[in-house]
């Protein structure tokens, strides 16, 4: 699938219409939820954008504000100013990656066919980085980025190894994302139709404790799997029982989704 850049270029982005349609499920199952409150859409989005920080900084807090900003496609100066002070302004994207792809590839097509690519000098890795990011991520950061998405492999100081130039998500992520998205969305359903009072039989409940020691939870945690296992199996025998022999996606869906936690 492609996508049309600022400067009018198509970029090839792998899985862009699934990624798309994920992020479209996830977005409306939180929309779900947040509408009830009747607050503006800008504070969500940018508490969305916060919260995304906070996860990144979290597993790493030796992150810098380039690897942030080339990470969350949001503005340098404003992920250099969250670091700085904590506070949020005007998030904007900022994402380079599949155009230094594309033409790290075309470079390689054209003079490297070994997709061995010098880091320095004329025709190099440097000179691709600069021509799209110039003055907004050194190459050094962009090496780092692509070599942990297993787009490049470094070898020592000199040369780059272009292993892969899809940009985007595996299929394997697309369907770990996919089924995220739909346990999201149903639990925004149940969430809200328990709320409202519009259906007398909707059902949630969650049962937790903060009583049970660490050396227990191994076991308790077996047991509860067990115990859920048995109540899916018993949810899925009772729907298979009224059902009519007619096509998938006749009726409107209806299920319920069984699922433990863990806060930490």
């Amino acid at each position: 699938m492609a996508r049309r850049s600022k400067n009018n270029r198509e970029v090839h982005i792998k899985n862009l219409e699934q990624e798309e349609a994920v992020i479209e499920t996830l977005a409306r199952a939180f929309a779900k939820i947040a509408s009830r409150l009747d607050q503006p859409n800008h504070r969500f989005v940018k508490n969305f954008r916060k919260a995304l920080m906070d996860i990144l900084i979290e597993e790493d807090p030796r992150i810098t504000a380039a690897e942030l900003a080339l990470r969350t496609g949001i503005d340098r100066r404003h992920a250099s100013e969250y670091l700085r002070t904590g506070d949020i302004t005007t998030w904007k994207k900022h994402n380079k990656l599949p155009l230094i792809l594309e033409d790290l590839k075309k470079l390689s097509d054209r003079k490297y066919p070994d997709r061995m690519i010098p880091k320095k000098g004329k025709n190099s890795f440097t000179t691709v980085c600069i021509e799209h990011a110039n003055g907004s991520f050194t190459p050094n950061i962009i090496l780092k980025e692509l070599t942990r998405l297993g787009h490049t492999i470094p070898h020592g100081k000199t040369t780059v190894e272009l292993v892969s130039w899809e940009y985007g998500s595996s299929d394997k992520q697309i369907a770990e994302l996919q089924e995220q998205a739909t346990h999201m969305n149903r639990l925004a359903q149940a969430v809200n139709l328990s709320q409202d009072g519009s259906d007398e039989n909707a059902y949630v409940s969650s049962v937790a404790t903060t009583k049970i020691p660490p050396l227990t939870l191994e076991k308790v945690e077996k047991d509860i799997k067990n115990t859920l296992k048995k109540a899916s199996n018993q949810v899925e025998n009772l729907l298979k029982k009224h059902e009519v022999e007619v096509p998938e996606g006749t009726f409107p869906e209806y299920g319920a989704t069984v699922f433990k936690f863990n806060a930490n």
